[in-house]
């Protein structure tokens, strides 16, 4: 059951609230963003809301057994939403409280509907932007701790793996590209080297902007996530190896076996189902 404060209580009982929505962006980079639905921007808590008539979200429901709630969330490109940082990853995981406010009251302290961060984000050809909003409940929905398997559960170069990722991190140029890999014909490494690793354009539209390779094959890093831009002849990168979470790999590759993190000896399920 959401409180609400005596002046606007007594508002809504008469029937002369004027209500309206605001939210807060958070995002990971520490930058915050304030937002309304109201036809002028918001003066509230010594902050602007800025205005925006390009949102509209579906019902939220709060409910009593802590169950994980929900929303859609739709806005237009007027909110500043920028389609090159939605696909970066900027507006990932960020943090989003709603709340509603009576415009003509600023005195009235406003209610919060919900808090959580923003989940799937999808862009549609209209330039509208869809997100789905994921209270604070799912977190509770997430598994954490170690599991037991075969393949090692560090991160290369994290302080239970540690390799020196600096004699496995090589910079160049691009020498073709598109939004969805990044070529350099002067790379000698044998297919598969990077796959699994790191390339981060270091100039040009995508700089700065880190991505997973999904495969490496003759020069050509081919990543999971386009970039906002087509890589661009000439833009430089640097590339970090990567490691498929093998003993053999952390071996061979590495020279790293003793701290691999992996149980390959330990039997799996298929041994445990087979009565042997």
């Amino acid at each position: 059951m959401r409180a609400l404060g005596a002046a606007l209580a007594a508002a809504l009982a008469a029937g002369t609230a004027n209500l309206c929505t605001i939210w807060q962006l958070t995002l990971v980079n520490g930058v915050v963003e304030r937002w309304t639905d109201h036809d002028e921007d918001i003066q509230w808590g010594g902050y602007t809301w800025a205005a925006t008539d390009a949102y509209t979200r579906t019902q939220t429901m709060a409910r009593a057994d802590m169950s994980v709630i929900t929303t859609d969330m739709d806005t237009g490109v007027r909110t500043g939403l920028d389609q090159p940082d939605i696909d970066a990853g900027i507006y990932d995981n960020a943090r989003i409280t709603l709340w509603t406010l009576d415009w003509s009251a600023s005195s009235y302290e406003p209610v919060e509907l919900v808090s959580g961060r923003i989940g799937n984000i999808t862009i549609e050809a209209s330039g509208l932007v869809k997100f789905e909003f994921r209270s604070l409940t799912q977190q509770l929905q997430i598994r954490i701790g170690r599991t037991i398997g075969p393949a090692c559960d560090a991160d290369l170069g994290d302080t239970r793996c540690g390799v020196n990722l600096v004699s496995y991190t090589v910079t160049g140029s691009a020498t073709a590209g598109t939004s969805a890999s990044l070529t350099d014909s002067a790379r000698t490494e044998g297919d598969g080297y990077y796959t699994g690793g790191r390339v981060t354009p270091t100039s040009g539209q995508n700089a700065g902007l880190e991505r997973e390779v999904q495969d490496y094959t003759a020069g050509v890093f081919a990543v999971y996530d386009p970039w906002p831009y087509p890589v661009a002849v000439g833009d430089t990168y640097t590339a970090v190896a990567g490691c498929d979470k093998t003993d053999t790999t952390c071996a061979t590759k590495f020279a790293n076996l003793p701290r691999f993190r992996g149980f390959p000896q330990v039997p799996g399920a298929d041994v445990a189902y087979s009565g042997k």
